[in-house]
């Protein structure tokens, strides 16, 4: 039998001092390094020392976690180091541009198109929208944005498509 590949999983990193949070992407079966890296990216810090990925203790403080352990169905971990200060995106989704019917979310930088999907359908009236049953481009773009691609300042006004 071959084993099946892993899936990408998203992953609520927070800060455990400023409470910050930040989500990253990773293979579900990835290390607590792969994590940290991870967030490194997202932030743009190239020292490993800045991020660490803590649990609570009993007396109240933090202890750090191994690299080596695997996130095994964690998807909200803690993190001490840096603050994150993410920049915070307005982005405009245009539903219907004919109707001048747009959706304006402000979202932390590195946000999933997935993730705004998901936003958007937690936003319909009607709470009938699935994020499968459409896609985001960039406006002017006539290529679809994968689930897995971040937001970014290039990404600030979108089109919304269904099929």
């Amino acid at each position: 039998a071959v084993a099946a590949p892993e899936k990408d999983v998203e992953v609520v990193i927070t800060h455990a001092t400023t409470r910050e949070a930040l989500v990253v992407t990773v293979l579900e079966g990835a290390s607590l390094l792969e994590v940290r890296r991870a967030v490194m990216a997202l932030l743009g810090e190239a020292r490993l020392s800045e991020v660490k990925i803590v649990k609570v203790v009993k007396s109240g403080g933090f202890a750090g976690l191994l690299d080596t352990e695997r996130l095994k169905g964690r998807r909200e971990l803690l993190a001490l180091g840096r603050e994150f200060k993410l920049q915070a995106l307005q982005v405009v989704v245009h539903i219907d541009r004919s109707l001048g019917v747009r959706s304006d979310i402000q979202v932390p930088q590195g946000t999933t198109i997935r993730a705004l999907k998901d936003r958007l359908c937690a936003k319909d009236p009607t709470g009938t929208s699935k994020p499968e049953a459409f896609t985001l481009q960039v406006a002017g773009s006539n290529t679809a944005l994968l689930d897995n691609s971040r937001l970014s300042s290039d990404t600030l006004e979108l089109e919304l498509h269904t099929s």
